[in-house]
Order: structure tokens, then sequence, then C-alpha cells
């Protein structure tokens, strides 16, 4: 036998002729399954059943006997709260909002005295998680820096100043005027109509205004007008005021809709004496 011979290139095949052979008249027979022996769903990664952070891709369907089927529950994957920003814990300055549950691998070293060891592996995840976004990494140690008492002093103030509360509204469109103030800089300012975004509005620029289209099929009645002002870092501040529509005065512009229809007759738009010269 030749020095580079293996079972896959030289013992499978010369196996494969003798079963062939052997089994040659014998009829097929089906597998029947051992007493005690089930299919069971486990982590891919460490063979244990499924928390409820084993994400699905990592999750597998095995065979066990009776006496194996594992019983632990997966601690190798972990939700932690994380910073969006830089991905580090947050701390009590950390905005709600800017807090979100990442998934990451929990790896305890079964053997510590080796600590290079340990080292290389987390070399090797550090390096598969910037090829691959959704490979879950080891959970981050230290506290974000982004956010600092100065930073929270610093939150950010809205008000609006026109229309002003209580206003009595008969007109199609109001303008929304607001004062700001954002020590952190600002990174955009939302206006609402009750829950409706105002989709006329300048959110990334100053001065930061909105503009209200009244339609016509609005009922009168009392209105809420909502800013929204979010900082550069995530803290944000919101100003509300009611307004009462009264409807639309007699004789107000009609929707962008209706002044762009097209008339039936436009020669009834003329003076009588024009109407009645001939070509008109």
């Amino acid at each position: 036998m030749k020095l580079s011979a293996d079972g896959y290139g030289i013992a499978a095949p010369i196996w494969n002729k003798v079963m062939t052979a052997a089994l040659k008249d014998k009829p097929d027979e089906r597998f029947v399954v051992p007493e005690g022996i089930q299919s069971v769903v486990v982590s891919r990664a460490s063979g244990k059943l499924p928390s409820a952070d084993t994400p699905s891709d990592a999750r597998i369907s095995d065979v066990f006997a009776s006496f194996s089927i594992p019983t632990e529950v997966d601690d190798l994957y972990k939700k932690i709260d994380v910073v969006k920003g830089d991905g580090l814990l947050p701390n009590e300055f950390t905005p709600a909002d800017q807090i979100e549950s990442r998934l990451f691998l929990n790896h305890n070293d079964a053997i510590d005295t080796f600590p290079s060891w340990l080292a290389g592996i987390k070399s090797w995840v550090a390096g598969r998680t910037e090829q691959d976004s959704t490979f879950p990494g080891f959970a981050p140690t230290k506290t974000t820096a982004l956010y600092t008492a100065e930073t929270a002093r610093n939150k950010p103030t809205i008000t609006i100043t026109s229309p002003t509360a209580f206003s009595i509204i008969s007109e199609r469109n109001v303008p929304i005027k607001v004062q700001v103030h954002a020590p952190n800089g600002v990174k955009e300012v939302e206006f609402f109509l009750g829950n409706r975004t105002v989709p006329n509005s300048q959110k990334f620029a100053a001065p930061y205004t909105g503009s209200i289209h009244f339609l016509s099929s609005y009922d009168p009645g009392t209105y809420t007008i909502r800013a929204l002002i979010i900082d550069d870092l995530g803290y944000t501040d919101e100003a509300t005021i009611e307004v009462r529509f009264e409807g639309l005065e007699t004789g107000s512009s009609t929707d962008s809709s209706e002044e762009s229809s097209p008339k039936e007759n436009s020669s009834s738009l003329l003076p009588p004496l024009l109407q009645e010269l001939p070509g008109t």
C-alpha cells in the first residue's frame, strides 16, 4: 500500500464492493429505530437544549438515546443591552431609545490555564464579526463614554411659539414656528398634528418650521399640535399645544386637487360682454 493511501480512496471502495457482493441477493430491509431513540432540538453550538436567546439558525434536530438526552439549557448565546452608537454597555445617562438588545457569545474557556489560547479565540471571533455583521461576537465589558452627566444636563428643549395655545384656526395653512435650545446639536425636529406627521416641514436645518394644511374634510374641533426635537446624542424633548379649528372661512382657497381640476366650459369664466364676441 502506498504511503498516501487513505480510507476514503482505498479502504472505502474495497468495502463497498465487498458489501455489494454480499448483499446482492438480499431484499432491502427498512431500518427500525430502536426503542428509546428520540429526535431532540438542541443548540448546534453547545449541544444543549436551546434557550430563549439561541437563534433559530443555531438550532438543529439531533438523535439521542434515552439515557443521553441533554437536560442543560444553552448558555453560549446571551442578549445584552448596548448603546446603539458605540456598542458598549449603557450608563445611567444613556437615553432609553439609544439602547438596543444585541446577541452575543457567552464563551467560557473550559481550560483557563492557557490565556493565550483564549486570546486566539477572541481574535478569531473579532475577525469573523468584522466580515459578517450577523455573527455574534463577545459581549462588551466597557461602559460607554458617549453619555455623561454633562451631556445629560445639556438635553435639548423646544417651545412652540406660533400658533399660540388655544388659538382659533379658520385658515387652511397654519405655519408652525418653534424655539429650540440644543447644546449637543440638533439632529432633527419633527412636527405632528395629532398622531400624523406634518409633511411640509424643515426638519434638519434652522429655522425649524412646519406648515399644517387643514383640508375641507376636517371637522371643526380641538386639534393637538406637537413638536419633537432629537439632538445629535439622541436626547429628546417635545412641546404640545391645542388649537381650535372652526372650519374654513367662506371663500378660502380650495384644495390643490380642486384648483387643478379642469373646467368644463372655460368661457363661463369670462365677463358677459366678452362671451358675446365672435370666437369666444
